[in-house]
């Protein structure tokens, strides 16, 4: 596993753990934690190309583990929304971290929600200079 590998590893297990609040390395095979693992291997292995072997490691599981998830991945596409919508949340919030800083995050751990937070604050403190003014 290579340094980059694990910082793209790393930055998606803290987006999953934003959205879900579900540590994907624990050991259990409850519905909501093998959901939220499905996510990250699907992420990881269309968006980010990263093998089977690597992803397995990662996460304390056999690659049996990564082929079983992408294989049963429409469970998640069909059945189960929340989590279709947090595959989505975090490819959103990649494609927009494209545009903040021009490239994929690889593994950059940048939170748009900051970012977002200090545009707002910078609009409300222009907004009050105005009206004093």
């Amino acid at each position: 596993m290579t340094k980059r590998q694990l910082k793209d590893l790393d930055y998606i297990e803290d987006r999953i753990v934003f959205y879900t609040g579900i540590d994907i390395k624990k050991n259990t095979r409850k519905r909501e934690y093998v959901y939220a693992r499905m996510v990250f291997i699907k992420i990881m292995r269309e968006e980010f190309n990263i093998n089977m072997k690597t992803i397995a490691k990662y996460i304390g599981r056999s690659h049996c583990t990564i082929v079983y998830s992408m294989k049963n991945w429409d469970t998640i596409k069909n059945y189960e929304p929340e989590y279709y919508k947090v595959y989505h949340y975090i490819l959103l919030e990649m494609e927009s971290e494209q545009i903040f800083i021009g490239k994929k995050p690889i593994g950059e751990r940048r939170d748009i929600d900051k970012d977002i937070l200090k545009v707002r604050e910078a609009i409300k403190q222009t907004i009050e200079r105005l009206q004093i003014a």
